[in-house]
């Protein structure tokens, strides 16, 4: 009986219990807001490629004169300081020994210079820079005909020129060469051919140091 009023009861009292409403999960702003950002893709900056400019080669300077103390020394037969040092600064001096230089070209074999080094050389249109690489090519361009002219010059004065004809160099040149020497008959325009080699002798120099001697 108890348990038929008690089921009674329970019945009308769950009909007046108000209803549970399911209340709305009410996300957070921080909740709410996970947003996934895309990743960045990073892209290397590529280096910008820097042109280089040539920087143009300065024009040398033109030399005012090939006389340096070397060459006094060396080829002008100059050995005091004093003396040296007064040329190199005298104007007119210079322009002596320059002269003088330049005509030490003038005939084979010419001056060799330091190669090792630029050097100011002589020529008909003033001094020109040459370069120790310019310097060897023009030693090896003049070389066979520098030979070929002392060799000619030799056998003429030695067979031909009485002043020097007896002359110990000359007997020692006659027993050296005259085995293969050409015969008299072939040498009876000797002198005219000497002629004709120092005529050309004068510009062969010329023509060679300014063919090497300007500086690139």
């Amino acid at each position: 009986m108890k348990a038929f009023f008690l089921s009674i009861f329970l019945f009308i009292s769950s009909f007046f219990a108000p209803k549970l409403q399911t209340l709305p999960v009410v996300q957070t702003a921080t909740e709410s807001a996970v947003v996934s950002s895309p990743s960045a893709e990073l892209t290397p900056t590529a280096t910008p490629t820097i042109k280089k400019i040539a920087t143009p080669s300065p024009t040398p300077v033109k030399p005012t004169s090939s006389i340096t103390e070397e060459v006094l020394r060396k080829f002008l037969g100059q050995s005091e300081k004093a003396s040296i040092d007064r040329i190199l600064t005298d104007t007119n001096m210079l322009r002596t020994y320059e002269d003088m230089f330049y005509a030490k070209f003038k005939k084979f074999p010419i001056p060799r210079l330091d190669t090792n080094k630029t050097n100011a050389m002589p020529s008909k249109n003033g001094p020109l820079w040459c370069t120790g690489e310019q310097l060897k090519a023009l030693y090896s361009d003049i070389e066979k005909t520098e030979k070929d002219v002392v060799f000619t010059q030799m056998d003429f004065d030695c067979h031909y020129t009485r002043s020097k004809m007896e002359t110990t160099e000359c007997q020692n040149w006659r027993r050296d060469n005259d085995q293969n020497r050409t015969s008299d008959s072939q040498l009876s325009s000797m002198d005219m051919y000497l002629m004709k080699i120092f005529k050309t002798q004068a510009t062969t120099y010329d023509s060679l140091v300014e063919k090497y001697c300007v500086i690139k």
